[in-house]
């Protein structure tokens, strides 16, 4: 159901009014009884002229002219206006001819809202901590207000207009918060200065360990971050011309490199660093001479000829027997005692059209250096 309740929030002025010739003796708003859907007010009158009457309204603090009439007054009288009215304050203005104020009656409240203003109240948990930090408002206002414009300084904030929000402070600093509310009586604004502090996180601390850290020829090494302070970027350089931005490499291969790549295989042992970084700050940590590299063994020539004597043309195949460390040689020279020495495969196939004995001498290499391996008088071939 409806009420209605004069309140004095507005100066009520009555009589002795000597502006013009009009006179306002006094203005009363008399609602009557039982559900409240207009009020009246009754205006006494004196002198003559023309009276303007405004009808003003108050709604979530903002004024507004919601009706206006014009009185011809002849005479001293009590004269009566009428208006349809919802949720709000409502008050009576009048003006003579020259829109000089002659009285504002008292403001009267109607509705079923709450007839005091809000007052804004608020708090927040938490009100500090790391960067990222999530922090929720709630709302505490009196006197129920019925909209809530939260203003929130930050990276991802402007306004919210939810009654209890939730923020996100992803960079670090020291931030204000505003709550503005408002109800059918007016507006009340909060605000707490310096309220939320987000902060950065230490910087982090460097380390991390690798296994194995030892190996021979071609090895794959294993790298485990174990910084502190939660890294969120890595950069690795392993000593040998290589690097990672990954978080922990794995299987990184020490291995022969190419030509460009050489000065770092001079040495037996590499030096691995490691830079992390967080919004915080960077920390490096190098472990001087931390892989230690044994090459590969060089290979061992070694092969046969069969057959190793006969009558011209004597067709002579040669086979290599040598040993490689990875299994894959790289180069074989074969010199069969006559003639330019020949580069060939596994097997080599020769025809000794001359008489004579042969020295047969193999040549073989691989990654990790080379052997030679030389039979005298070797093959005899005959007329």
């Amino acid at each position: 159901m409806k009420h209605i309740k004069l309140v004095a929030l507005l100066a009520l002025i009555i009589g002795c009014s000597q502006t013009g010739s009009l006179k306002v003796k006094a203005i009363d708003i008399l609602p009557p009884g039982g559900d409240v859907d207009s009020v009246t007010a009754y205006v006494d009158l004196q002198g003559a002229g023309i009276a303007r009457l405004d009808w003003e309204n108050r709604a979530y603090g903002v004024d507004s002219l919601v009706q206006t009439e014009y009185w011809y007054v002849d005479s001293s009288d009590v004269y009566t206006s009428t208006l349809s009215v919802t949720d709000g304050w409502y008050w009576l203005s009048i003006y003579d001819e020259d829109s000089v104020l002659l009285a504002t009656s008292d403001v009267v409240f109607c509705g079923t809202g709450s007839q005091l203003p809000p007052i804004a109240k608020f708090y927040a948990e938490p009100t500090e901590g790391l960067i990222s930090l999530r922090v929720e408002f709630h709302d505490q206002s009196l006197n129920d207000p019925t909209s809530w414009r939260w203003e929130l300084e930050g990276e991802y904030h402007g306004i919210d207009t939810m009654q209890n929000p939730v923020g996100y402070y992803g960079e670090a600093g020291i931030y204000d918060v505003a709550l503005i509310v408002s109800n059918i009586a007016g507006t009340d604004t909060l605000t707490k200065e310096n309220y939320i502090h987000a902060q950065l996180p230490p910087p982090p601390i460097a380390d991390f360990y690798a296994e194995p850290t030892e190996g021979k020829g071609q090895f794959g090494v294993y790298f485990y971050d174990q910084s502190l302070n939660d890294p969120t970027s890595w950069f690795w350089d392993f000593g040998d011309g290589y690097t990672s931005t990954e978080h922990n490499p794995y299987s990184h291969s020490y291995s022969y490199a190419a030509d460009s790549m050489l000065p770092y295989w001079n040495d037996t042992a590499f030096t691995v660093m490691l830079i992390v970084t967080n919004p915080g700050g960077t920390d490096t940590m190098v472990k001087e001479n931390y892989i230690h590299y044994e090459p590969g063994d060089p290979p061992i020539a070694d092969f046969y000829a069969t057959p190793t004597q006969g009558q011209v043309p004597l067709y002579v195949y040669f086979s290599d027997l040598s040993t490689y460390w990875e299994g894959t040689p790289w180069d074989r020279e074969w010199y069969v005692g006559e003639g330019a020495p020949k580069k060939w495969g596994g097997g080599l196939s020769h025809i000794y059209y001359s008489p004579g004995i042969y020295t047969v001498r193999l040549i073989a290499s691989d990654r990790w250096g080379k052997d030679t391996l030389t039979k005298r008088d070797y093959i005899t071939v005959t007329e």
